[in-house]
């Protein structure tokens, strides 16, 4: 027989769960079981000082609050595929740049023994490459000014093309006046 208690609890780690994914800046699915007790509290601690927590929910009950979140197929299937064997995960509700900057620490500090495997950043799918690609950026103002870039890279192409072939135009006209001036 299922005891209601162990249910009501379950049901209200998925709830609470889900909302907190939902009010999340960025989630990391981590797979830690390289650290001894010693060195998981230095990094909880360290987490908590970056404004994040490492928390521990069951698989079954992780697929739940996925279950609750607004994720498209492909993304779901990918984060479910993830969900295989022992797994935590960081939860950041502000800047997660402090967050990310731990999780780095503690993996090349621990190389093999702890490992990023996805997460959300802003209820976006962030997969490993995504999340190396973060782990770069040193604060919120980086990654806008390498947007800002990316956007002005194109036009600023564009200016440059325009006005070769602005400047080529004013040459020619110049060049026929001169010959039409001399005959």
């Amino acid at each position: 027989m299922v005891n209601p208690v162990i249910v009501r609890r379950k049901e209200a780690a998925v709830h609470s769960g889900t909302e907190d994914f939902k009010s999340a800046t960025f989630v990391a699915l981590v797979r830690g079981g390289g650290l001894d007790a010693p060195s998981e509290n230095v990094f909880r601690r360290d987490l908590k000082a970056a404004g994040s927590e490492m928390r521990v929910i069951r698989n079954t009950l992780m697929r739940r609050v996925l279950d609750g979140l607004d994720l498209s197929e492909e993304d779901r299937s990918k984060l479910d595929e993830i969900l295989k064997g022992p797994i935590a995960y960081v939860i950041a509700f502000d800047n997660p740049f402090p967050s990310v900057k731990v999780l780095v620490a503690v993996a090349r500090e621990r190389r093999g023994a702890f490992a990023f495997l996805g997460g959300l950043l802003d209820g976006a799918l962030l997969e490993k490459g995504g999340f190396k690609d973060l782990a770069t950026l040193s604060d919120i103002s980086d990654l806008y000014s390498r947007v800002v870039w990316a956007i002005g890279s194109p036009v600023s192409g564009l200016v440059g093309v325009l006005e070769s072939t602005l400047s080529s135009l004013v040459w020619t006209l110049e060049e026929i006046q001169d010959t039409k001036g001399e005959s």
